[in-house]
C-alpha cells in the first residue's frame, strides 16, 4: 500500500483502542481522510474519549510542519467531509495537539474540524490551512466551550467565518489568524459568549461585514 494509505489506517485504530487518560503519539508523516459518498466515518473521530493525539513535538514549528492530517484531494464537493470530528460529549480533557491540519473541505461546518453541539475539547498548536467549507472554513464549533490556543490559521476560508465559527462560549486565545476569507467576519464569527483573548489578526477579508471578528 502507498505510504500515505498505510498512515490513514494508524491513526483512527489507535484512538479507537485507546482508553481515558492514554496519548495517542503520531510520528511525522502526512495522514490521509478520503471522502466517499456515504463513508461519513473515514475521518478522526475522538469517539468521547478522554484522551490525548498529539504529534512527537507540539513546540516545535518543525514536527507540527511535517505531521499533516489532510483530505484526500478527491471525489465531489458534497461528499467532502470535515478532517476532525467531535461528536460524543467531550470535554476539555480530549485533545488535539500539535498537527498540520489543510485541504478539508466541507460544505455545512468546519472543514478541517468540526466540533459538534454539547463538546467542548481543546484544540492547540495545530496549523490549519487551505480549508474550505460553509460555516467555519477551518473549524466550527456548536454550543459547547471549546478551548482553542496557541493555533495558527492561515489561508481557510468560504462561509461565515473564515477561520473559525462558534455558537457556544468558546476560549480563543493566543492564536494568529492570518489570510483568512468569510462572508461574515474574515477571521472569526461568534453567534454567542465567546472569549477571545491575545490573537493576532493579519490580512483578513470579508465579503460582507467584519474583516476580522463578526458577533
Amino acid at each position: 500500500a502507498a505510504a500515505s494509505d498505510v498512515y490513514k489506517r494508524q491513526v483512527q485504530p489507535a484512538i479507537t483502542a485507546a482508553e481515558d487518560g492514554d496519548t495517542v503519539l503520531v510520528y511525522p508523516g502526512t495522514y490521509v481522510v478520503y471522502p466517499e459518498a456515504g463513508a461519513a466515518t473515514d475521518r478522526i473521530n475522538f469517539l468521547g474519549k478522554k484522551i490525548t493525539v498529539c504529534s512527537t513535538n507540539p513546540n516545535s514549528a518543525a514536527v507540527v510542519a511535517s505531521t499533516i492530517i489532510e483530505l484526500a484531494e478527491s471525489g465531489p464537493y458534497q461528499t467532502c467531509i470535515s478532517i476532525v470530528l467531535f461528536q460524543f460529549g467531550e470535554g476539555r480533557s480530549s485533545v488535539l495537539r500539535g498537527f498540520t491540519i489543510r485541504k478539508g473541505r466541507d460544505p455545512y461546518y468546519g472543514a478541517g474540524v468540526r466540533i459538534m453541539d454539547g463538546c467542548s475539547p481543546t484544540i492547540e498548536r495545530c496549523v490549519f490551512t487551505n480549508n474550505h467549507g460553509g460555516d467555519g472554513g477551518a473549524l466550527a464549533a456548536g454550543n459547547g466551550s471549546p478551548l482553542i490556543r496557541y493555533n495558527t490559521f492561515e489561508g481557510n476560508g468560504d462561509g461565515a467565518g473564515g477561520a473559525v465559527r462558534t455558537n457556544g462560549r468558546a476560549l480563543i486565545q493566543s492564536n494568529t489568524f492570518k489570510g483568512n476569507a468569510g462572508s461574515y467576519g474574515g477571521a472569526i464569527m461568534c453567534g454567542a459568549d465567546a472569549q477571545i483573548l491575545s490573537n493576532t489578526f493579519t490580512g483578513n477579508w470579508c465579503g460582507m461585514a467584519a474583516n476580522a471578528i463578526y458577533c
